[in-house]
């Protein structure tokens, strides 16, 4: 059984409304807050997935509009901190124990929340819409976005303006940016104390972190990056 449920179950149009109907980041935020599942009971599932002959069972922990069903140090936009102020998938874990259910969980990488980075990669620019009202006041939700995304680009502009496609690429880490001859790594997945990955199309010289100019050890095996390691705080790597 494959569970695909979050903020978006609200709205009862699948899970890619975010995207197919433009929904801003604000707007969709101020669905999650009324994503609050009273009834929620995951045992029940558990018991139906049985009863189908089910023998394992799969659930979205985290789709592409970027909602966590889960406690996250990385982001704030989960259902413990909107919503139903609690840890789901921790509920579902239980249950599926309790009724010796295997499980299994989805988690995309993709976040349309990062749609500075994204269209950045590809060469793209990104028009951000604001809707004053009659009194020409910009709305205070679009107001502190804007503000989210000026701090945002205070630390990672350098990645961004005038970026250009990368010739190295990080398949399922996150997205890479190139401004000259720097190349930039917005990494969204951390897999361990080292970050390999492959078809790199060129010879590294350096690697640092963006944000803090930590300098990175940096090994290297043709078009191999086998580690940028000494990486204690994941953030934005310059190669």
């Amino acid at each position: 059984m494959f569970i695909h449920w979050g903020v978006y179950s609200l709205e009862g149009r699948g899970e890619w409304i975010m995207y197919q109907e433009h929904i801003p980041y604000a707007e969709y935020r101020q669905i999650a807050e009324r994503f609050n599942p009273e009834a929620f009971n995951p045992a029940k599932w558990a018991a139906l997935a049985k009863e189908a002959g089910m023998k394992y069972m799969i659930i979205t922990t985290r789709h592409h509009d970027g909602y966590c069903l889960f406690d996250s140090k990385v982001s704030d936009l989960t259902s413990v901190t909107i919503g139903p102020h609690k840890d789901l998938i921790a509920a579902f874990a239980d249950a599926c124990h309790k009724a010796k259910m295997r499980m299994g969980f989805y988690y995309s990488l993709q976040d349309w929340h990062f749609p500075l980075a994204s269209c950045a990669s590809q060469a793209d620019n990104l028009l951000l819409n604001v809707s004053p009202d009659g009194n020409s006041n910009i709305p205070e939700e679009q107001v502190e976005m804007l503000r989210k995304v000026g701090r945002r680009l205070e630390l990672h502009g350098e990645a961004i303006y005038g970026a250009r496609p990368s010739p190295v690429g990080a398949p399922n880490r996150g997205l890479q940016s190139r401004v000259g001859d720097k190349v930039y790594l917005l990494i969204q997945r951390w897999p361990g104390s080292t970050l390999p990955f492959a078809w790199c199309g060129g010879r590294l010289k350096s690697a640092r972190v963006l944000t803090t100019g930590q300098v990175l050890e940096v090994e290297q095996k043709e078009d191999r990056v086998c580690g940028l390691k000494d990486f204690l705080n994941p953030h934005l790597i310059c190669i």
